[in-house]
């Protein structure tokens, strides 16, 4: 079994590096407009390394689910009275 808190927390970068790709490319952008194009250039490869670390944790957790639904199912939990 998978612990639904790495679950999470691959759910949560899953969404979230998205947002943070856009926002490094369009600054990116932005500096490279205003003719900083080393800085431009840095953060195109800060957006490139996001990039890949989205794969892997989008592949990472998609095993991590198949890994999940072969496991045994779970118990409920037992209310007492």
């Amino acid at each position: 079994m998978i612990p639904r808190r790495l679950l999470a927390a691959l759910i949560v970068a899953a969404l979230l590096l998205p947002i943070v790709i856009t926002v490094v490319v369009g600054l990116a952008r932005l500096l490279a407009a205003m003719n900083d194009h080393s800085g431009a250039t840095m953060l195109e490869r800060v957006a490139l390394g996001c990039g890949v670390l989205w794969i892997v944790d989008v592949v990472t957790l998609v095993i991590a689910q198949a890994a999940n639904s072969l496991g045994p199912p779970r118990e409920p939990p037992v209310h007492e009275q």
